[in-house]
């Protein structure tokens, strides 16, 4: 038969450091490696001896943008750590065709280069005689180029002849350029 009994222990003195000791020295020490997306989302997560290096996810994707690599080195992992997914927005080109009613070029094309995701506001040129069906074009640009053609239509101007004594003659429209025909 046994009897246990609780041991009592008196403190008198604290000590100034403690040292642990590692029953095993050569036990390993692992740490944890968390790779996330530009926005925090956890793309993967391993343990990784100390030393030892990490293995990447497969190269994540944006639209918009290019996959540059990672923001640290996971090749000798010392401490756990977060690794994160850089990027490199990309650029697109918008092309403005400013063309007549026939097709024809009315003026030179405008041609910029905007950021996805960038705004972007264009005014028509202006050509005499003639009226823009756009008079800007507007929009956000996506992740492809972007075309746009805005026509020009001609303005239509009304000639009346008018009588000596202001009678109409007759009354004509015609558009910039064009003539009217006397009655």
């Amino acid at each position: 038969r046994s009897t246990s009994s609780p041991v009592k222990m008196q403190m008198t003195e604290i000590p100034s450091a403690l040292t642990y000791y590692n029953p095993d020295p050569a036990a390993p020490t692992y740490y944890t490696v968390t790779f996330v997306d530009w926005d925090g989302t956890e793309l993967k997560s391993e343990t990784v001896a100390a030393g030892g290096a990490a293995t990447a996810p497969a190269n994540p994707t944006r639209e918009g943008y290019i996959f540059m690599g990672w923001d640290k080195d996971f090749s000798n992992v010392t401490e756990d750590m977060t690794v994160t997914a850089t990027y490199l927005i990309n650029s697109y080109l918008l092309t403005v065709y400013y063309v007549y009613e026939d097709g024809t070029t009315a003026k030179t094309p405008y041609t910029g280069t905007y950021n996805y995701g960038a705004s972007y506001s264009v005014t028509s040129p202006e050509v005499v005689g003639y009226t823009p069906d756009q008079a800007v074009v507007t929009g956000t640009m996506g992740a492809a180029p972007v075309e746009v053609t805005v026509t020009y239509h001609p303005i239509p101007y009304t000639v009346t002849f008018v009588d000596w004594d202001g009678t109409v003659l007759k009354t004509e429209t015609v558009t910039y350029g064009g003539s009217a025909t006397a009655p």
